[in-house]
């Protein structure tokens, strides 16, 4: 068989392939190969079964969070109205390094979106000191607002021996009108990065301070938050675990600032139900409240 003869055959064969489809398009039937053999309508059902599947979050010792914990409060968010300030607070769970990220955009973003003046994160998860110079928080933020500025704290005390991504972390951002109010930021002074604050000046004198606090659960691996902070307050011969002791030294500052003048704004991450336990204490002694569930429940 020549050459010429294996392309006849093969133009013979798709000619009849050509004109069994156009016979299949004019009865409306459909071709099925061994590759093919499902039909339309049990794809959609297997596509219902899936979208249907409700994935739950556990915790590090296997609860089920969505049932000991799925309470909400709030009202629904409108656009802000003349004369408001608008306070947000969001546990970031680890910011990327690469700030072309879309975690990382979306993140600005929706401080732009929802017009906050002043946000407050948790758990950002980097070492500004080590990360690259196009990835810094000044390039994230470029041309998003008419003006702003942003405090950071980290764990500065590990220096050498941390990397980029380092658990734990706060960061709190002004945003446009109320950057002019600024009367001064700051810093967890033991340099472990669990706090940090900004201080507004209002009208008839009132001063405001907000604060972005983390709070980090027990854990153990060398890097998580807790046990950088562990060996610090070893290392200092501090005998409080490191949960005890961010309420004992935040509450020093927090008492100091209440005798002040200043007014307070606390935004946390205390892993565990605000309701009750250490933090309920902690806010009792400060005579503060939770603000979103002393209207809702």
């Amino acid at each position: 068989m020549t050459v010429n003869d294996n392309l006849s055959a093969a133009q013979r064969a798709w000619r009849m392939l050509w004109d069994r489809g156009k016979n299949n398009d004019a009865t409306g039937e459909t071709i099925r190969t061994k590759h093919n053999t499902t039909s339309n309508t049990s794809q959609k059902q297997r596509r219902g079964k899936r979208n249907k599947q409700k994935y739950q979050q556990t915790t590090m010792h296997g609860n089920n969070l969505d049932l000991d914990d799925a309470e909400s409060f709030g009202d629904v968010q409108q656009a802000k109205r003349d004369n408001i300030l608008r306070v947000g607070f969001q546990n970031i769970y680890n910011l990327p390094e690469d700030s072309r990220t879309s975690k990382s955009r979306q993140l600005v973003d929706y401080v732009v979106q929802k017009d906050y003046d002043c946000y407050m994160m948790a758990e950002i998860g980097l070492n500004w000191r080590k990360v690259g110079v196009n990835d810094r928080w000044f390039e994230r933020v470029l041309g998003k607002f008419k003006t702003s500025r942003t405090v950071l704290a980290h764990n500065v005390t590990e220096l050498c021996q941390s990397k980029v991504l380092q658990t734990g972390g706060v960061g709190l951002i002004s945003t446009d009108e109320v950057t002019h109010r600024i009367m001064s930021t700051g810093k967890d002074p033991t340099g472990l990065g669990r706090w940090c604050w900004t201080r507004f000046q209002g009208k008839n004198g009132i001063k405001v301070r907000t604060i972005s606090v983390y709070r980090p659960c027990e854990a153990p691996g060398a890097t998580t938050a807790y046990q950088q902070q562990l060996r610090f307050l070893r290392h200092h011969q501090v005998e409080f675990e490191p949960r005890e002791a961010l309420y004992e030294d935040l509450y020093m500052e927090c008492a100091d600032w209440i005798e002040e003048g200043n007014q307070l704004i606390l935004g946390i991450d205390a892993d565990e139900d605000v309701r009750t336990g250490a933090t309920a204490a902690f806010f009792k002694a400060l005579g503060k409240r939770e603000a979103i569930l002393a209207k809702h429940v």
